[in-house]
C-alpha cells in the first residue's frame, strides 16, 4: 500500500483526484477499492455532531432488545462483496 497526499476542495461532494495521481490509481480502478482518509481543520463556532454522538452512546447503555436477533458471524461480518 502507498500513500497520496494533495490538498484540494470539495465541489458538490466530490473531491477531485489530481491528474498526476490519478493516472497510478486508474490502473487499480476497476480491480480493487482504495482507502480515503479525509483531514480538515477545526473550525470554531461551527456545530457537531454532538446529538449523533449522543444517539450512540445511548445504544451503547441501553441497547434494542430485538426478539430473535442473530448477530452475524466474524466471517459474516468481514465478508467481502
Amino acid at each position: 500500500m502507498y500513500a497520496i497526499e494533495f490538498q484540494t476542495k470539495i465541489k458538490n461532494g466530490i473531491i477531485e483526484i489530481p491528474v498526476r495521481y490519478w493516472r497510478r490509481l486508474q490502473q487499480q480502478a476497476d480491480q480493487e477499492s482504495v482507502r480515503v482518509i479525509v483531514l480538515a481543520r477545526e473550525q470554531s463556532g461551527l456545530e457537531t455532531d454532538r446529538d449523533e454522538v449522543d444517539l450512540i452512546g445511548q445504544w451503547l447503555t441501553a441497547p434494542l432488545d430485538i426478539p430473535n436477533f442473530t448477530p452475524l458471524t466474524r466471517e459474516e461480518a468481514h465478508e467481502r462483496v
